[in-house]
């Protein structure tokens, strides 16, 4: 399948999946910062 046939909500859960990841990995940075002070940066 390609992405016209899957549609707009495809798309749109995707994005949301996106953002969620994004939010979770900032809160997961600050909450635990790496050994040397280094951050997570994806």
């Amino acid at each position: 399948m390609t992405a016209m046939d899957l549609g707009p909500t495809v798309l749109a859960r995707i994005q949301w999946r996106a953002r969620f990841a994004q939010r979770v990995r900032a809160r997961a940075v600050r909450c635990y910062p790496y050994p040397g002070g280094r951050r997570l940066t994806m």
